[in-house]
């Protein structure tokens, strides 16, 4: 079993152009050592009709890592997306 705490909050500028923020927190109740966290922050831009362009940095954190991985890593990536 684990605790968990999951939070997303967005904030919409201008023509549709949203900076979002994601965090989830996970700890091992039977081992409160054990956990992971990850958090990102986004901003999304409108292209044209359904498409927007997204750059997003993660932050991925395990305090009890498989060998040969560090505590924390990090991603930046950016993407064309489609919403429905």
């Amino acid at each position: 079993m684990t605790w968990s705490w999951s939070l997303y909050y967005s904030l919409i500028f201008w023509n549709n152009v949203t900076i979002a923020h994601r965090q989830n927190i996970n700890v091992a109740i039977d081992d409160i050592r054990d956990s992971e966290s990850d958090f990102d922050v986004s901003l999304k831009l409108p292209l044209i009709d359904n498409l927007f362009a997204e750059l997003k940095f993660e932050w991925l954190y395990d305090n009890q890592p498989v060998p040969g991985k560090e505590l924390l890593d990090t991603q930046f990536s950016m993407g064309i997306n489609n919403s429905w």
